[in-house]
């Protein structure tokens, strides 16, 4: 009942009778124009901003916050894709920390092998 009176309401146009519309003549206004700083220009307004009943109880702006999370979830993909980019990761990170690992154990081998006025580390030793 309520949308059909809405409806109805906002289908018509207000009369000349209608005290804002009376306020509206008073300050310039002329049935058929447009309002604003751009009357009479590309950019007017003829017909009134609609409106938007807000069924929910969330706060205003909600919903477009709610359908970017839900296209960011679908970009990302299933869980499945997930795991296995979570996996394929951590194996980066694992095989990472092995080198680093190895690395500080073979400097321990050269220096523990030779004497420290003749070490030189491998990877900073010449290719010739």
């Amino acid at each position: 009942m309520e949308e059909v009176n809405r409806a109805a309401g906002l289908s018509k146009e207000i009369g000349a009778d209608n005290k804002g519309f009376k306020m509206l003549e008073k300050m310039g206004f002329k049935p058929g124009g447009s309002l604003g700083k751009r009357a009479g220009n590309c950019g007017e307004l003829k017909e009134p901003i609609r409106i938007e009943i807000k069924r929910g109880r969330g706060c205003l702006g909600q919903e477009s916050v709610v359908q970017e999370k839900q296209k960011k979830r679908e970009a990302l993909g299933d869980v499945d894709s997930f795991r296995e980019r979570l996996q394929v990761s951590s194996a980066a990170a694992q095989t990472s920390s092995d080198l680093a690992r190895a690395q500080r154990i073979c400097q321990t081998l050269d220096q523990k092998a030779v004497r420290p006025e003749e070490f030189t580390p491998i990877l900073l030793q010449k290719i010739s």
